[in-house]
């Protein structure tokens, strides 16, 4: 993980990281929100890696060239090659049960640090545990160890226990403009494919460039060509659903070029986002062309209905049958189809 500068939508809580870290008023556990694809892991890896660093720059981001930045792989793989200082506790299943987090996380907070430093453990996504884990991870919150940190990162910290949200300093990160987006995508390509990639991203860089480097840019507009095909009445909802439910990599049938690891998956989430998209847009035209009331009134229901469905598969996952219910909800407003 090469990193040459801080974000500048992040640079005000970084900014609180550092001077805490230099005056020693570090706090024993961080809740890191926001959306998804804001930066909530790149400000974390950075950070860790930074305190542990052996050189830092003058901005304490890691060197990348000490036996400390060596060690680390990356937070994907620390499986595979550990640092013996930090810890990332993410998977790919539903759900961190209290084994996982006896094993991963409370068992390694009562070991010292190996480069004189600090211990630093990172539990990612922190809304995936269990009411027994969560439970079993609050004596650490209460009583932590000296020399240790914690961070734990949620897109969906109201469903965390109240009690793990309370003995935790949260940092909400603020949302880049458009512009700070283009600005810092800038450095990776061309300023098209960073339009493409921020609208493919619902604005987020750091899920832009993860979609462009992935080669999953192409993944909405496919996604969008597919649900016109429904409105159109060439698709079904039930087929589309069927279709769409699935990782970019299954729906190729391969992983990246080059890669042992399959494409992260674009969240369900974000594939709502984008059909509320499609509603917002359409609510802003209806209005423009000064349409019937009556139309305005059906895609706001539907707008609505939408908003409904995605809180619904955040609770409770039911991707196919959300997925149909987000086709009909449009359908059943009569959107245009360009």
């Amino acid at each position: 993980m090469a990193v040459q500068q801080v974000p500048t939508w992040l640079e005000p809580v970084w900014e609180q990281w550092r001077a805490a870290y230099r005056e020693g008023r570090l706090p024993h556990a961080v809740l890191v929100t926001g959306p998804s694809g804001i930066g909530k892991r790149w400000l974390v890896e950075a950070f860790v890696r930074g305190v542990q660093c052996h050189a830092p720059t003058a901005q304490g981001l890691p060197c990348d060239e000490c036996p400390s930045c060596k060690q680390y792989v990356s937070y994907r793989q620390l499986e595979k090659k550990s640092h013996p200082d930090i810890d990332w506790l993410t998977i790919a299943r539903y759900s961190i049960g209290i084994g996982d987090i006896r094993d991963q996380i409370i068992r390694r907070l009562t070991l010292k640090a190996n480069y004189g430093r600090m211990r630093l453990l990172v539990i990612e996504p922190a809304e995936r545990m269990t009411r027994a884990a969560s439970n079993a991870l609050l004596k650490s919150l209460e009583e932590p160890p000296p020399d240790t940190m914690l961070f734990l990162i949620s897109h969906q910290p109201g469903r965390l226990l109240a009690t793990i949200r309370s003995r935790c300093q949260r940092y909400a990160l603020p949302e880049p403009n458009p512009e700070q987006g283009r600005a810092w995508l800038a450095g990776f390509m061309t300023p098209e494919q960073a339009e493409d990639a921020l609208k493919a991203g619902d604005g987020m860089p750091m899920r832009a460039l993860k979609m462009q480097q992935d080669n999953q840019v192409d993944f909405r507009n496919t996604f969008e060509q597919s649900l016109c095909d429904v409105l159109e009445g060439t698709q079904s909802e039930t087929a589309f659903a069927s279709t769409w439910n699935v990782t970019p990599a299954q729906s190729k049938g391969k992983t990246r070029s080059g890669s042992e690891e399959p494409q992260e998956e674009i969240s369900m989430d974000l594939r709502l986002v984008w059909m509320i998209d499609r509603a917002v847009a359409e609510i802003r035209k209806k209005v423009t062309e000064k349409d019937s009331m009556q139309n305005v009134r059906a895609t706001l229901n539907a707008y609505q209905e939408l908003l409904d469905i995605r809180a619904r598969e955040a609770s409770i996952p039911a991707s196919q049958l959300n997925l149909e219910a987000a086709c009909l909800a449009l359908t059943g407003t009569s959107l245009g189809v360009d």
